[in-house]
């Protein structure tokens, strides 16, 4: 179910925007989607990096998320499967207060990818919209001060 890998033309169009901060959905729909998008989303963040995610799977995130150099809030649902997580010099992590749904993560205000179906791993993902990433840290912030 989560063995689709990205294609070369996909892998380089991510890394192009990432580059250019350009405003350009990106569907993915599998683990090795997620772990691209982290580790170009999140890896290079200088502000701030948000993350909600049910258990914060180690293999998608953990390059990025020990390797970040701003700090990072992390909210799962399961806080015992994301112990890993703290390794991490700047990352706070918490238990969610309540399910918040879809999962998510944003990084600096601008970057974000947004879970529609976590079954199936299928999301949107996008490095310049700022619009989408204020309504998530709402959410976030609402819960992460909960």
């Amino acid at each position: 179910m989560f063995e689709k890998r990205p294609s070369e033309e996909w892998i380089a169009a991510v890394r192009q925007s990432a580059k250019d901060k350009t405003n350009r959905r990106f569907l993915n729909d599998s683990i090795h989607y997620t772990k691209i998008l982290a580790e170009t989303m999140i890896r290079p963040a200088t502000q701030s990096v948000d993350i909600y995610s049910g258990s914060l799977d180690r293999t998608c995130y953990e390059d990025a998320v020990v390797n970040v150099k701003c700090a990072v809030r992390i909210l799962v649902d399961d806080l015992q499967a994301a112990n890993w997580a703290k390794a991490g010099d700047n990352v706070t992590i918490k238990k969610a207060p309540r399910d918040m749904g879809e999962h998510f993560f944003i990084a600096d205000g601008a970057a974000f990818r947004f879970e529609l179906d976590h079954n199936k791993a299928m999301a949107i993902a996008n490095f310049n919209e700022p619009e989408v990433c204020a309504e998530l840290k709402r959410r976030f912030d609402a819960a992460w001060n909960a």
